[in-house]
């Protein structure tokens, strides 16, 4: 049983963990749009675009 609490307490801790890094790329985001807006949609449309090839290699490779 005290094996289920802690991974309670696990999973919360990562939970909140991934909630901030999450509001600090928001934030990082929105201080890179303001400072340098190009380079930063182009930095965004080169993740959006690895994200989707790593996608596309994990479907089509099976």
């Amino acid at each position: 049983m005290f094996g289920l609490y802690m991974l309670a307490i696990y999973l919360g801790i990562a939970i909140i963990a991934a909630g901030f890094v999450a509001l600090l790329v928001v934030v990082a985001l929105a201080v890179g749009l303001v400072t340098h807006p190009i380079r930063t949609l182009a930095l965004v449309f080169h993740k959006l675009a690895a994200l989707a090839a790593g996608l596309a290699l994990i479907v089509f490779v099976q």
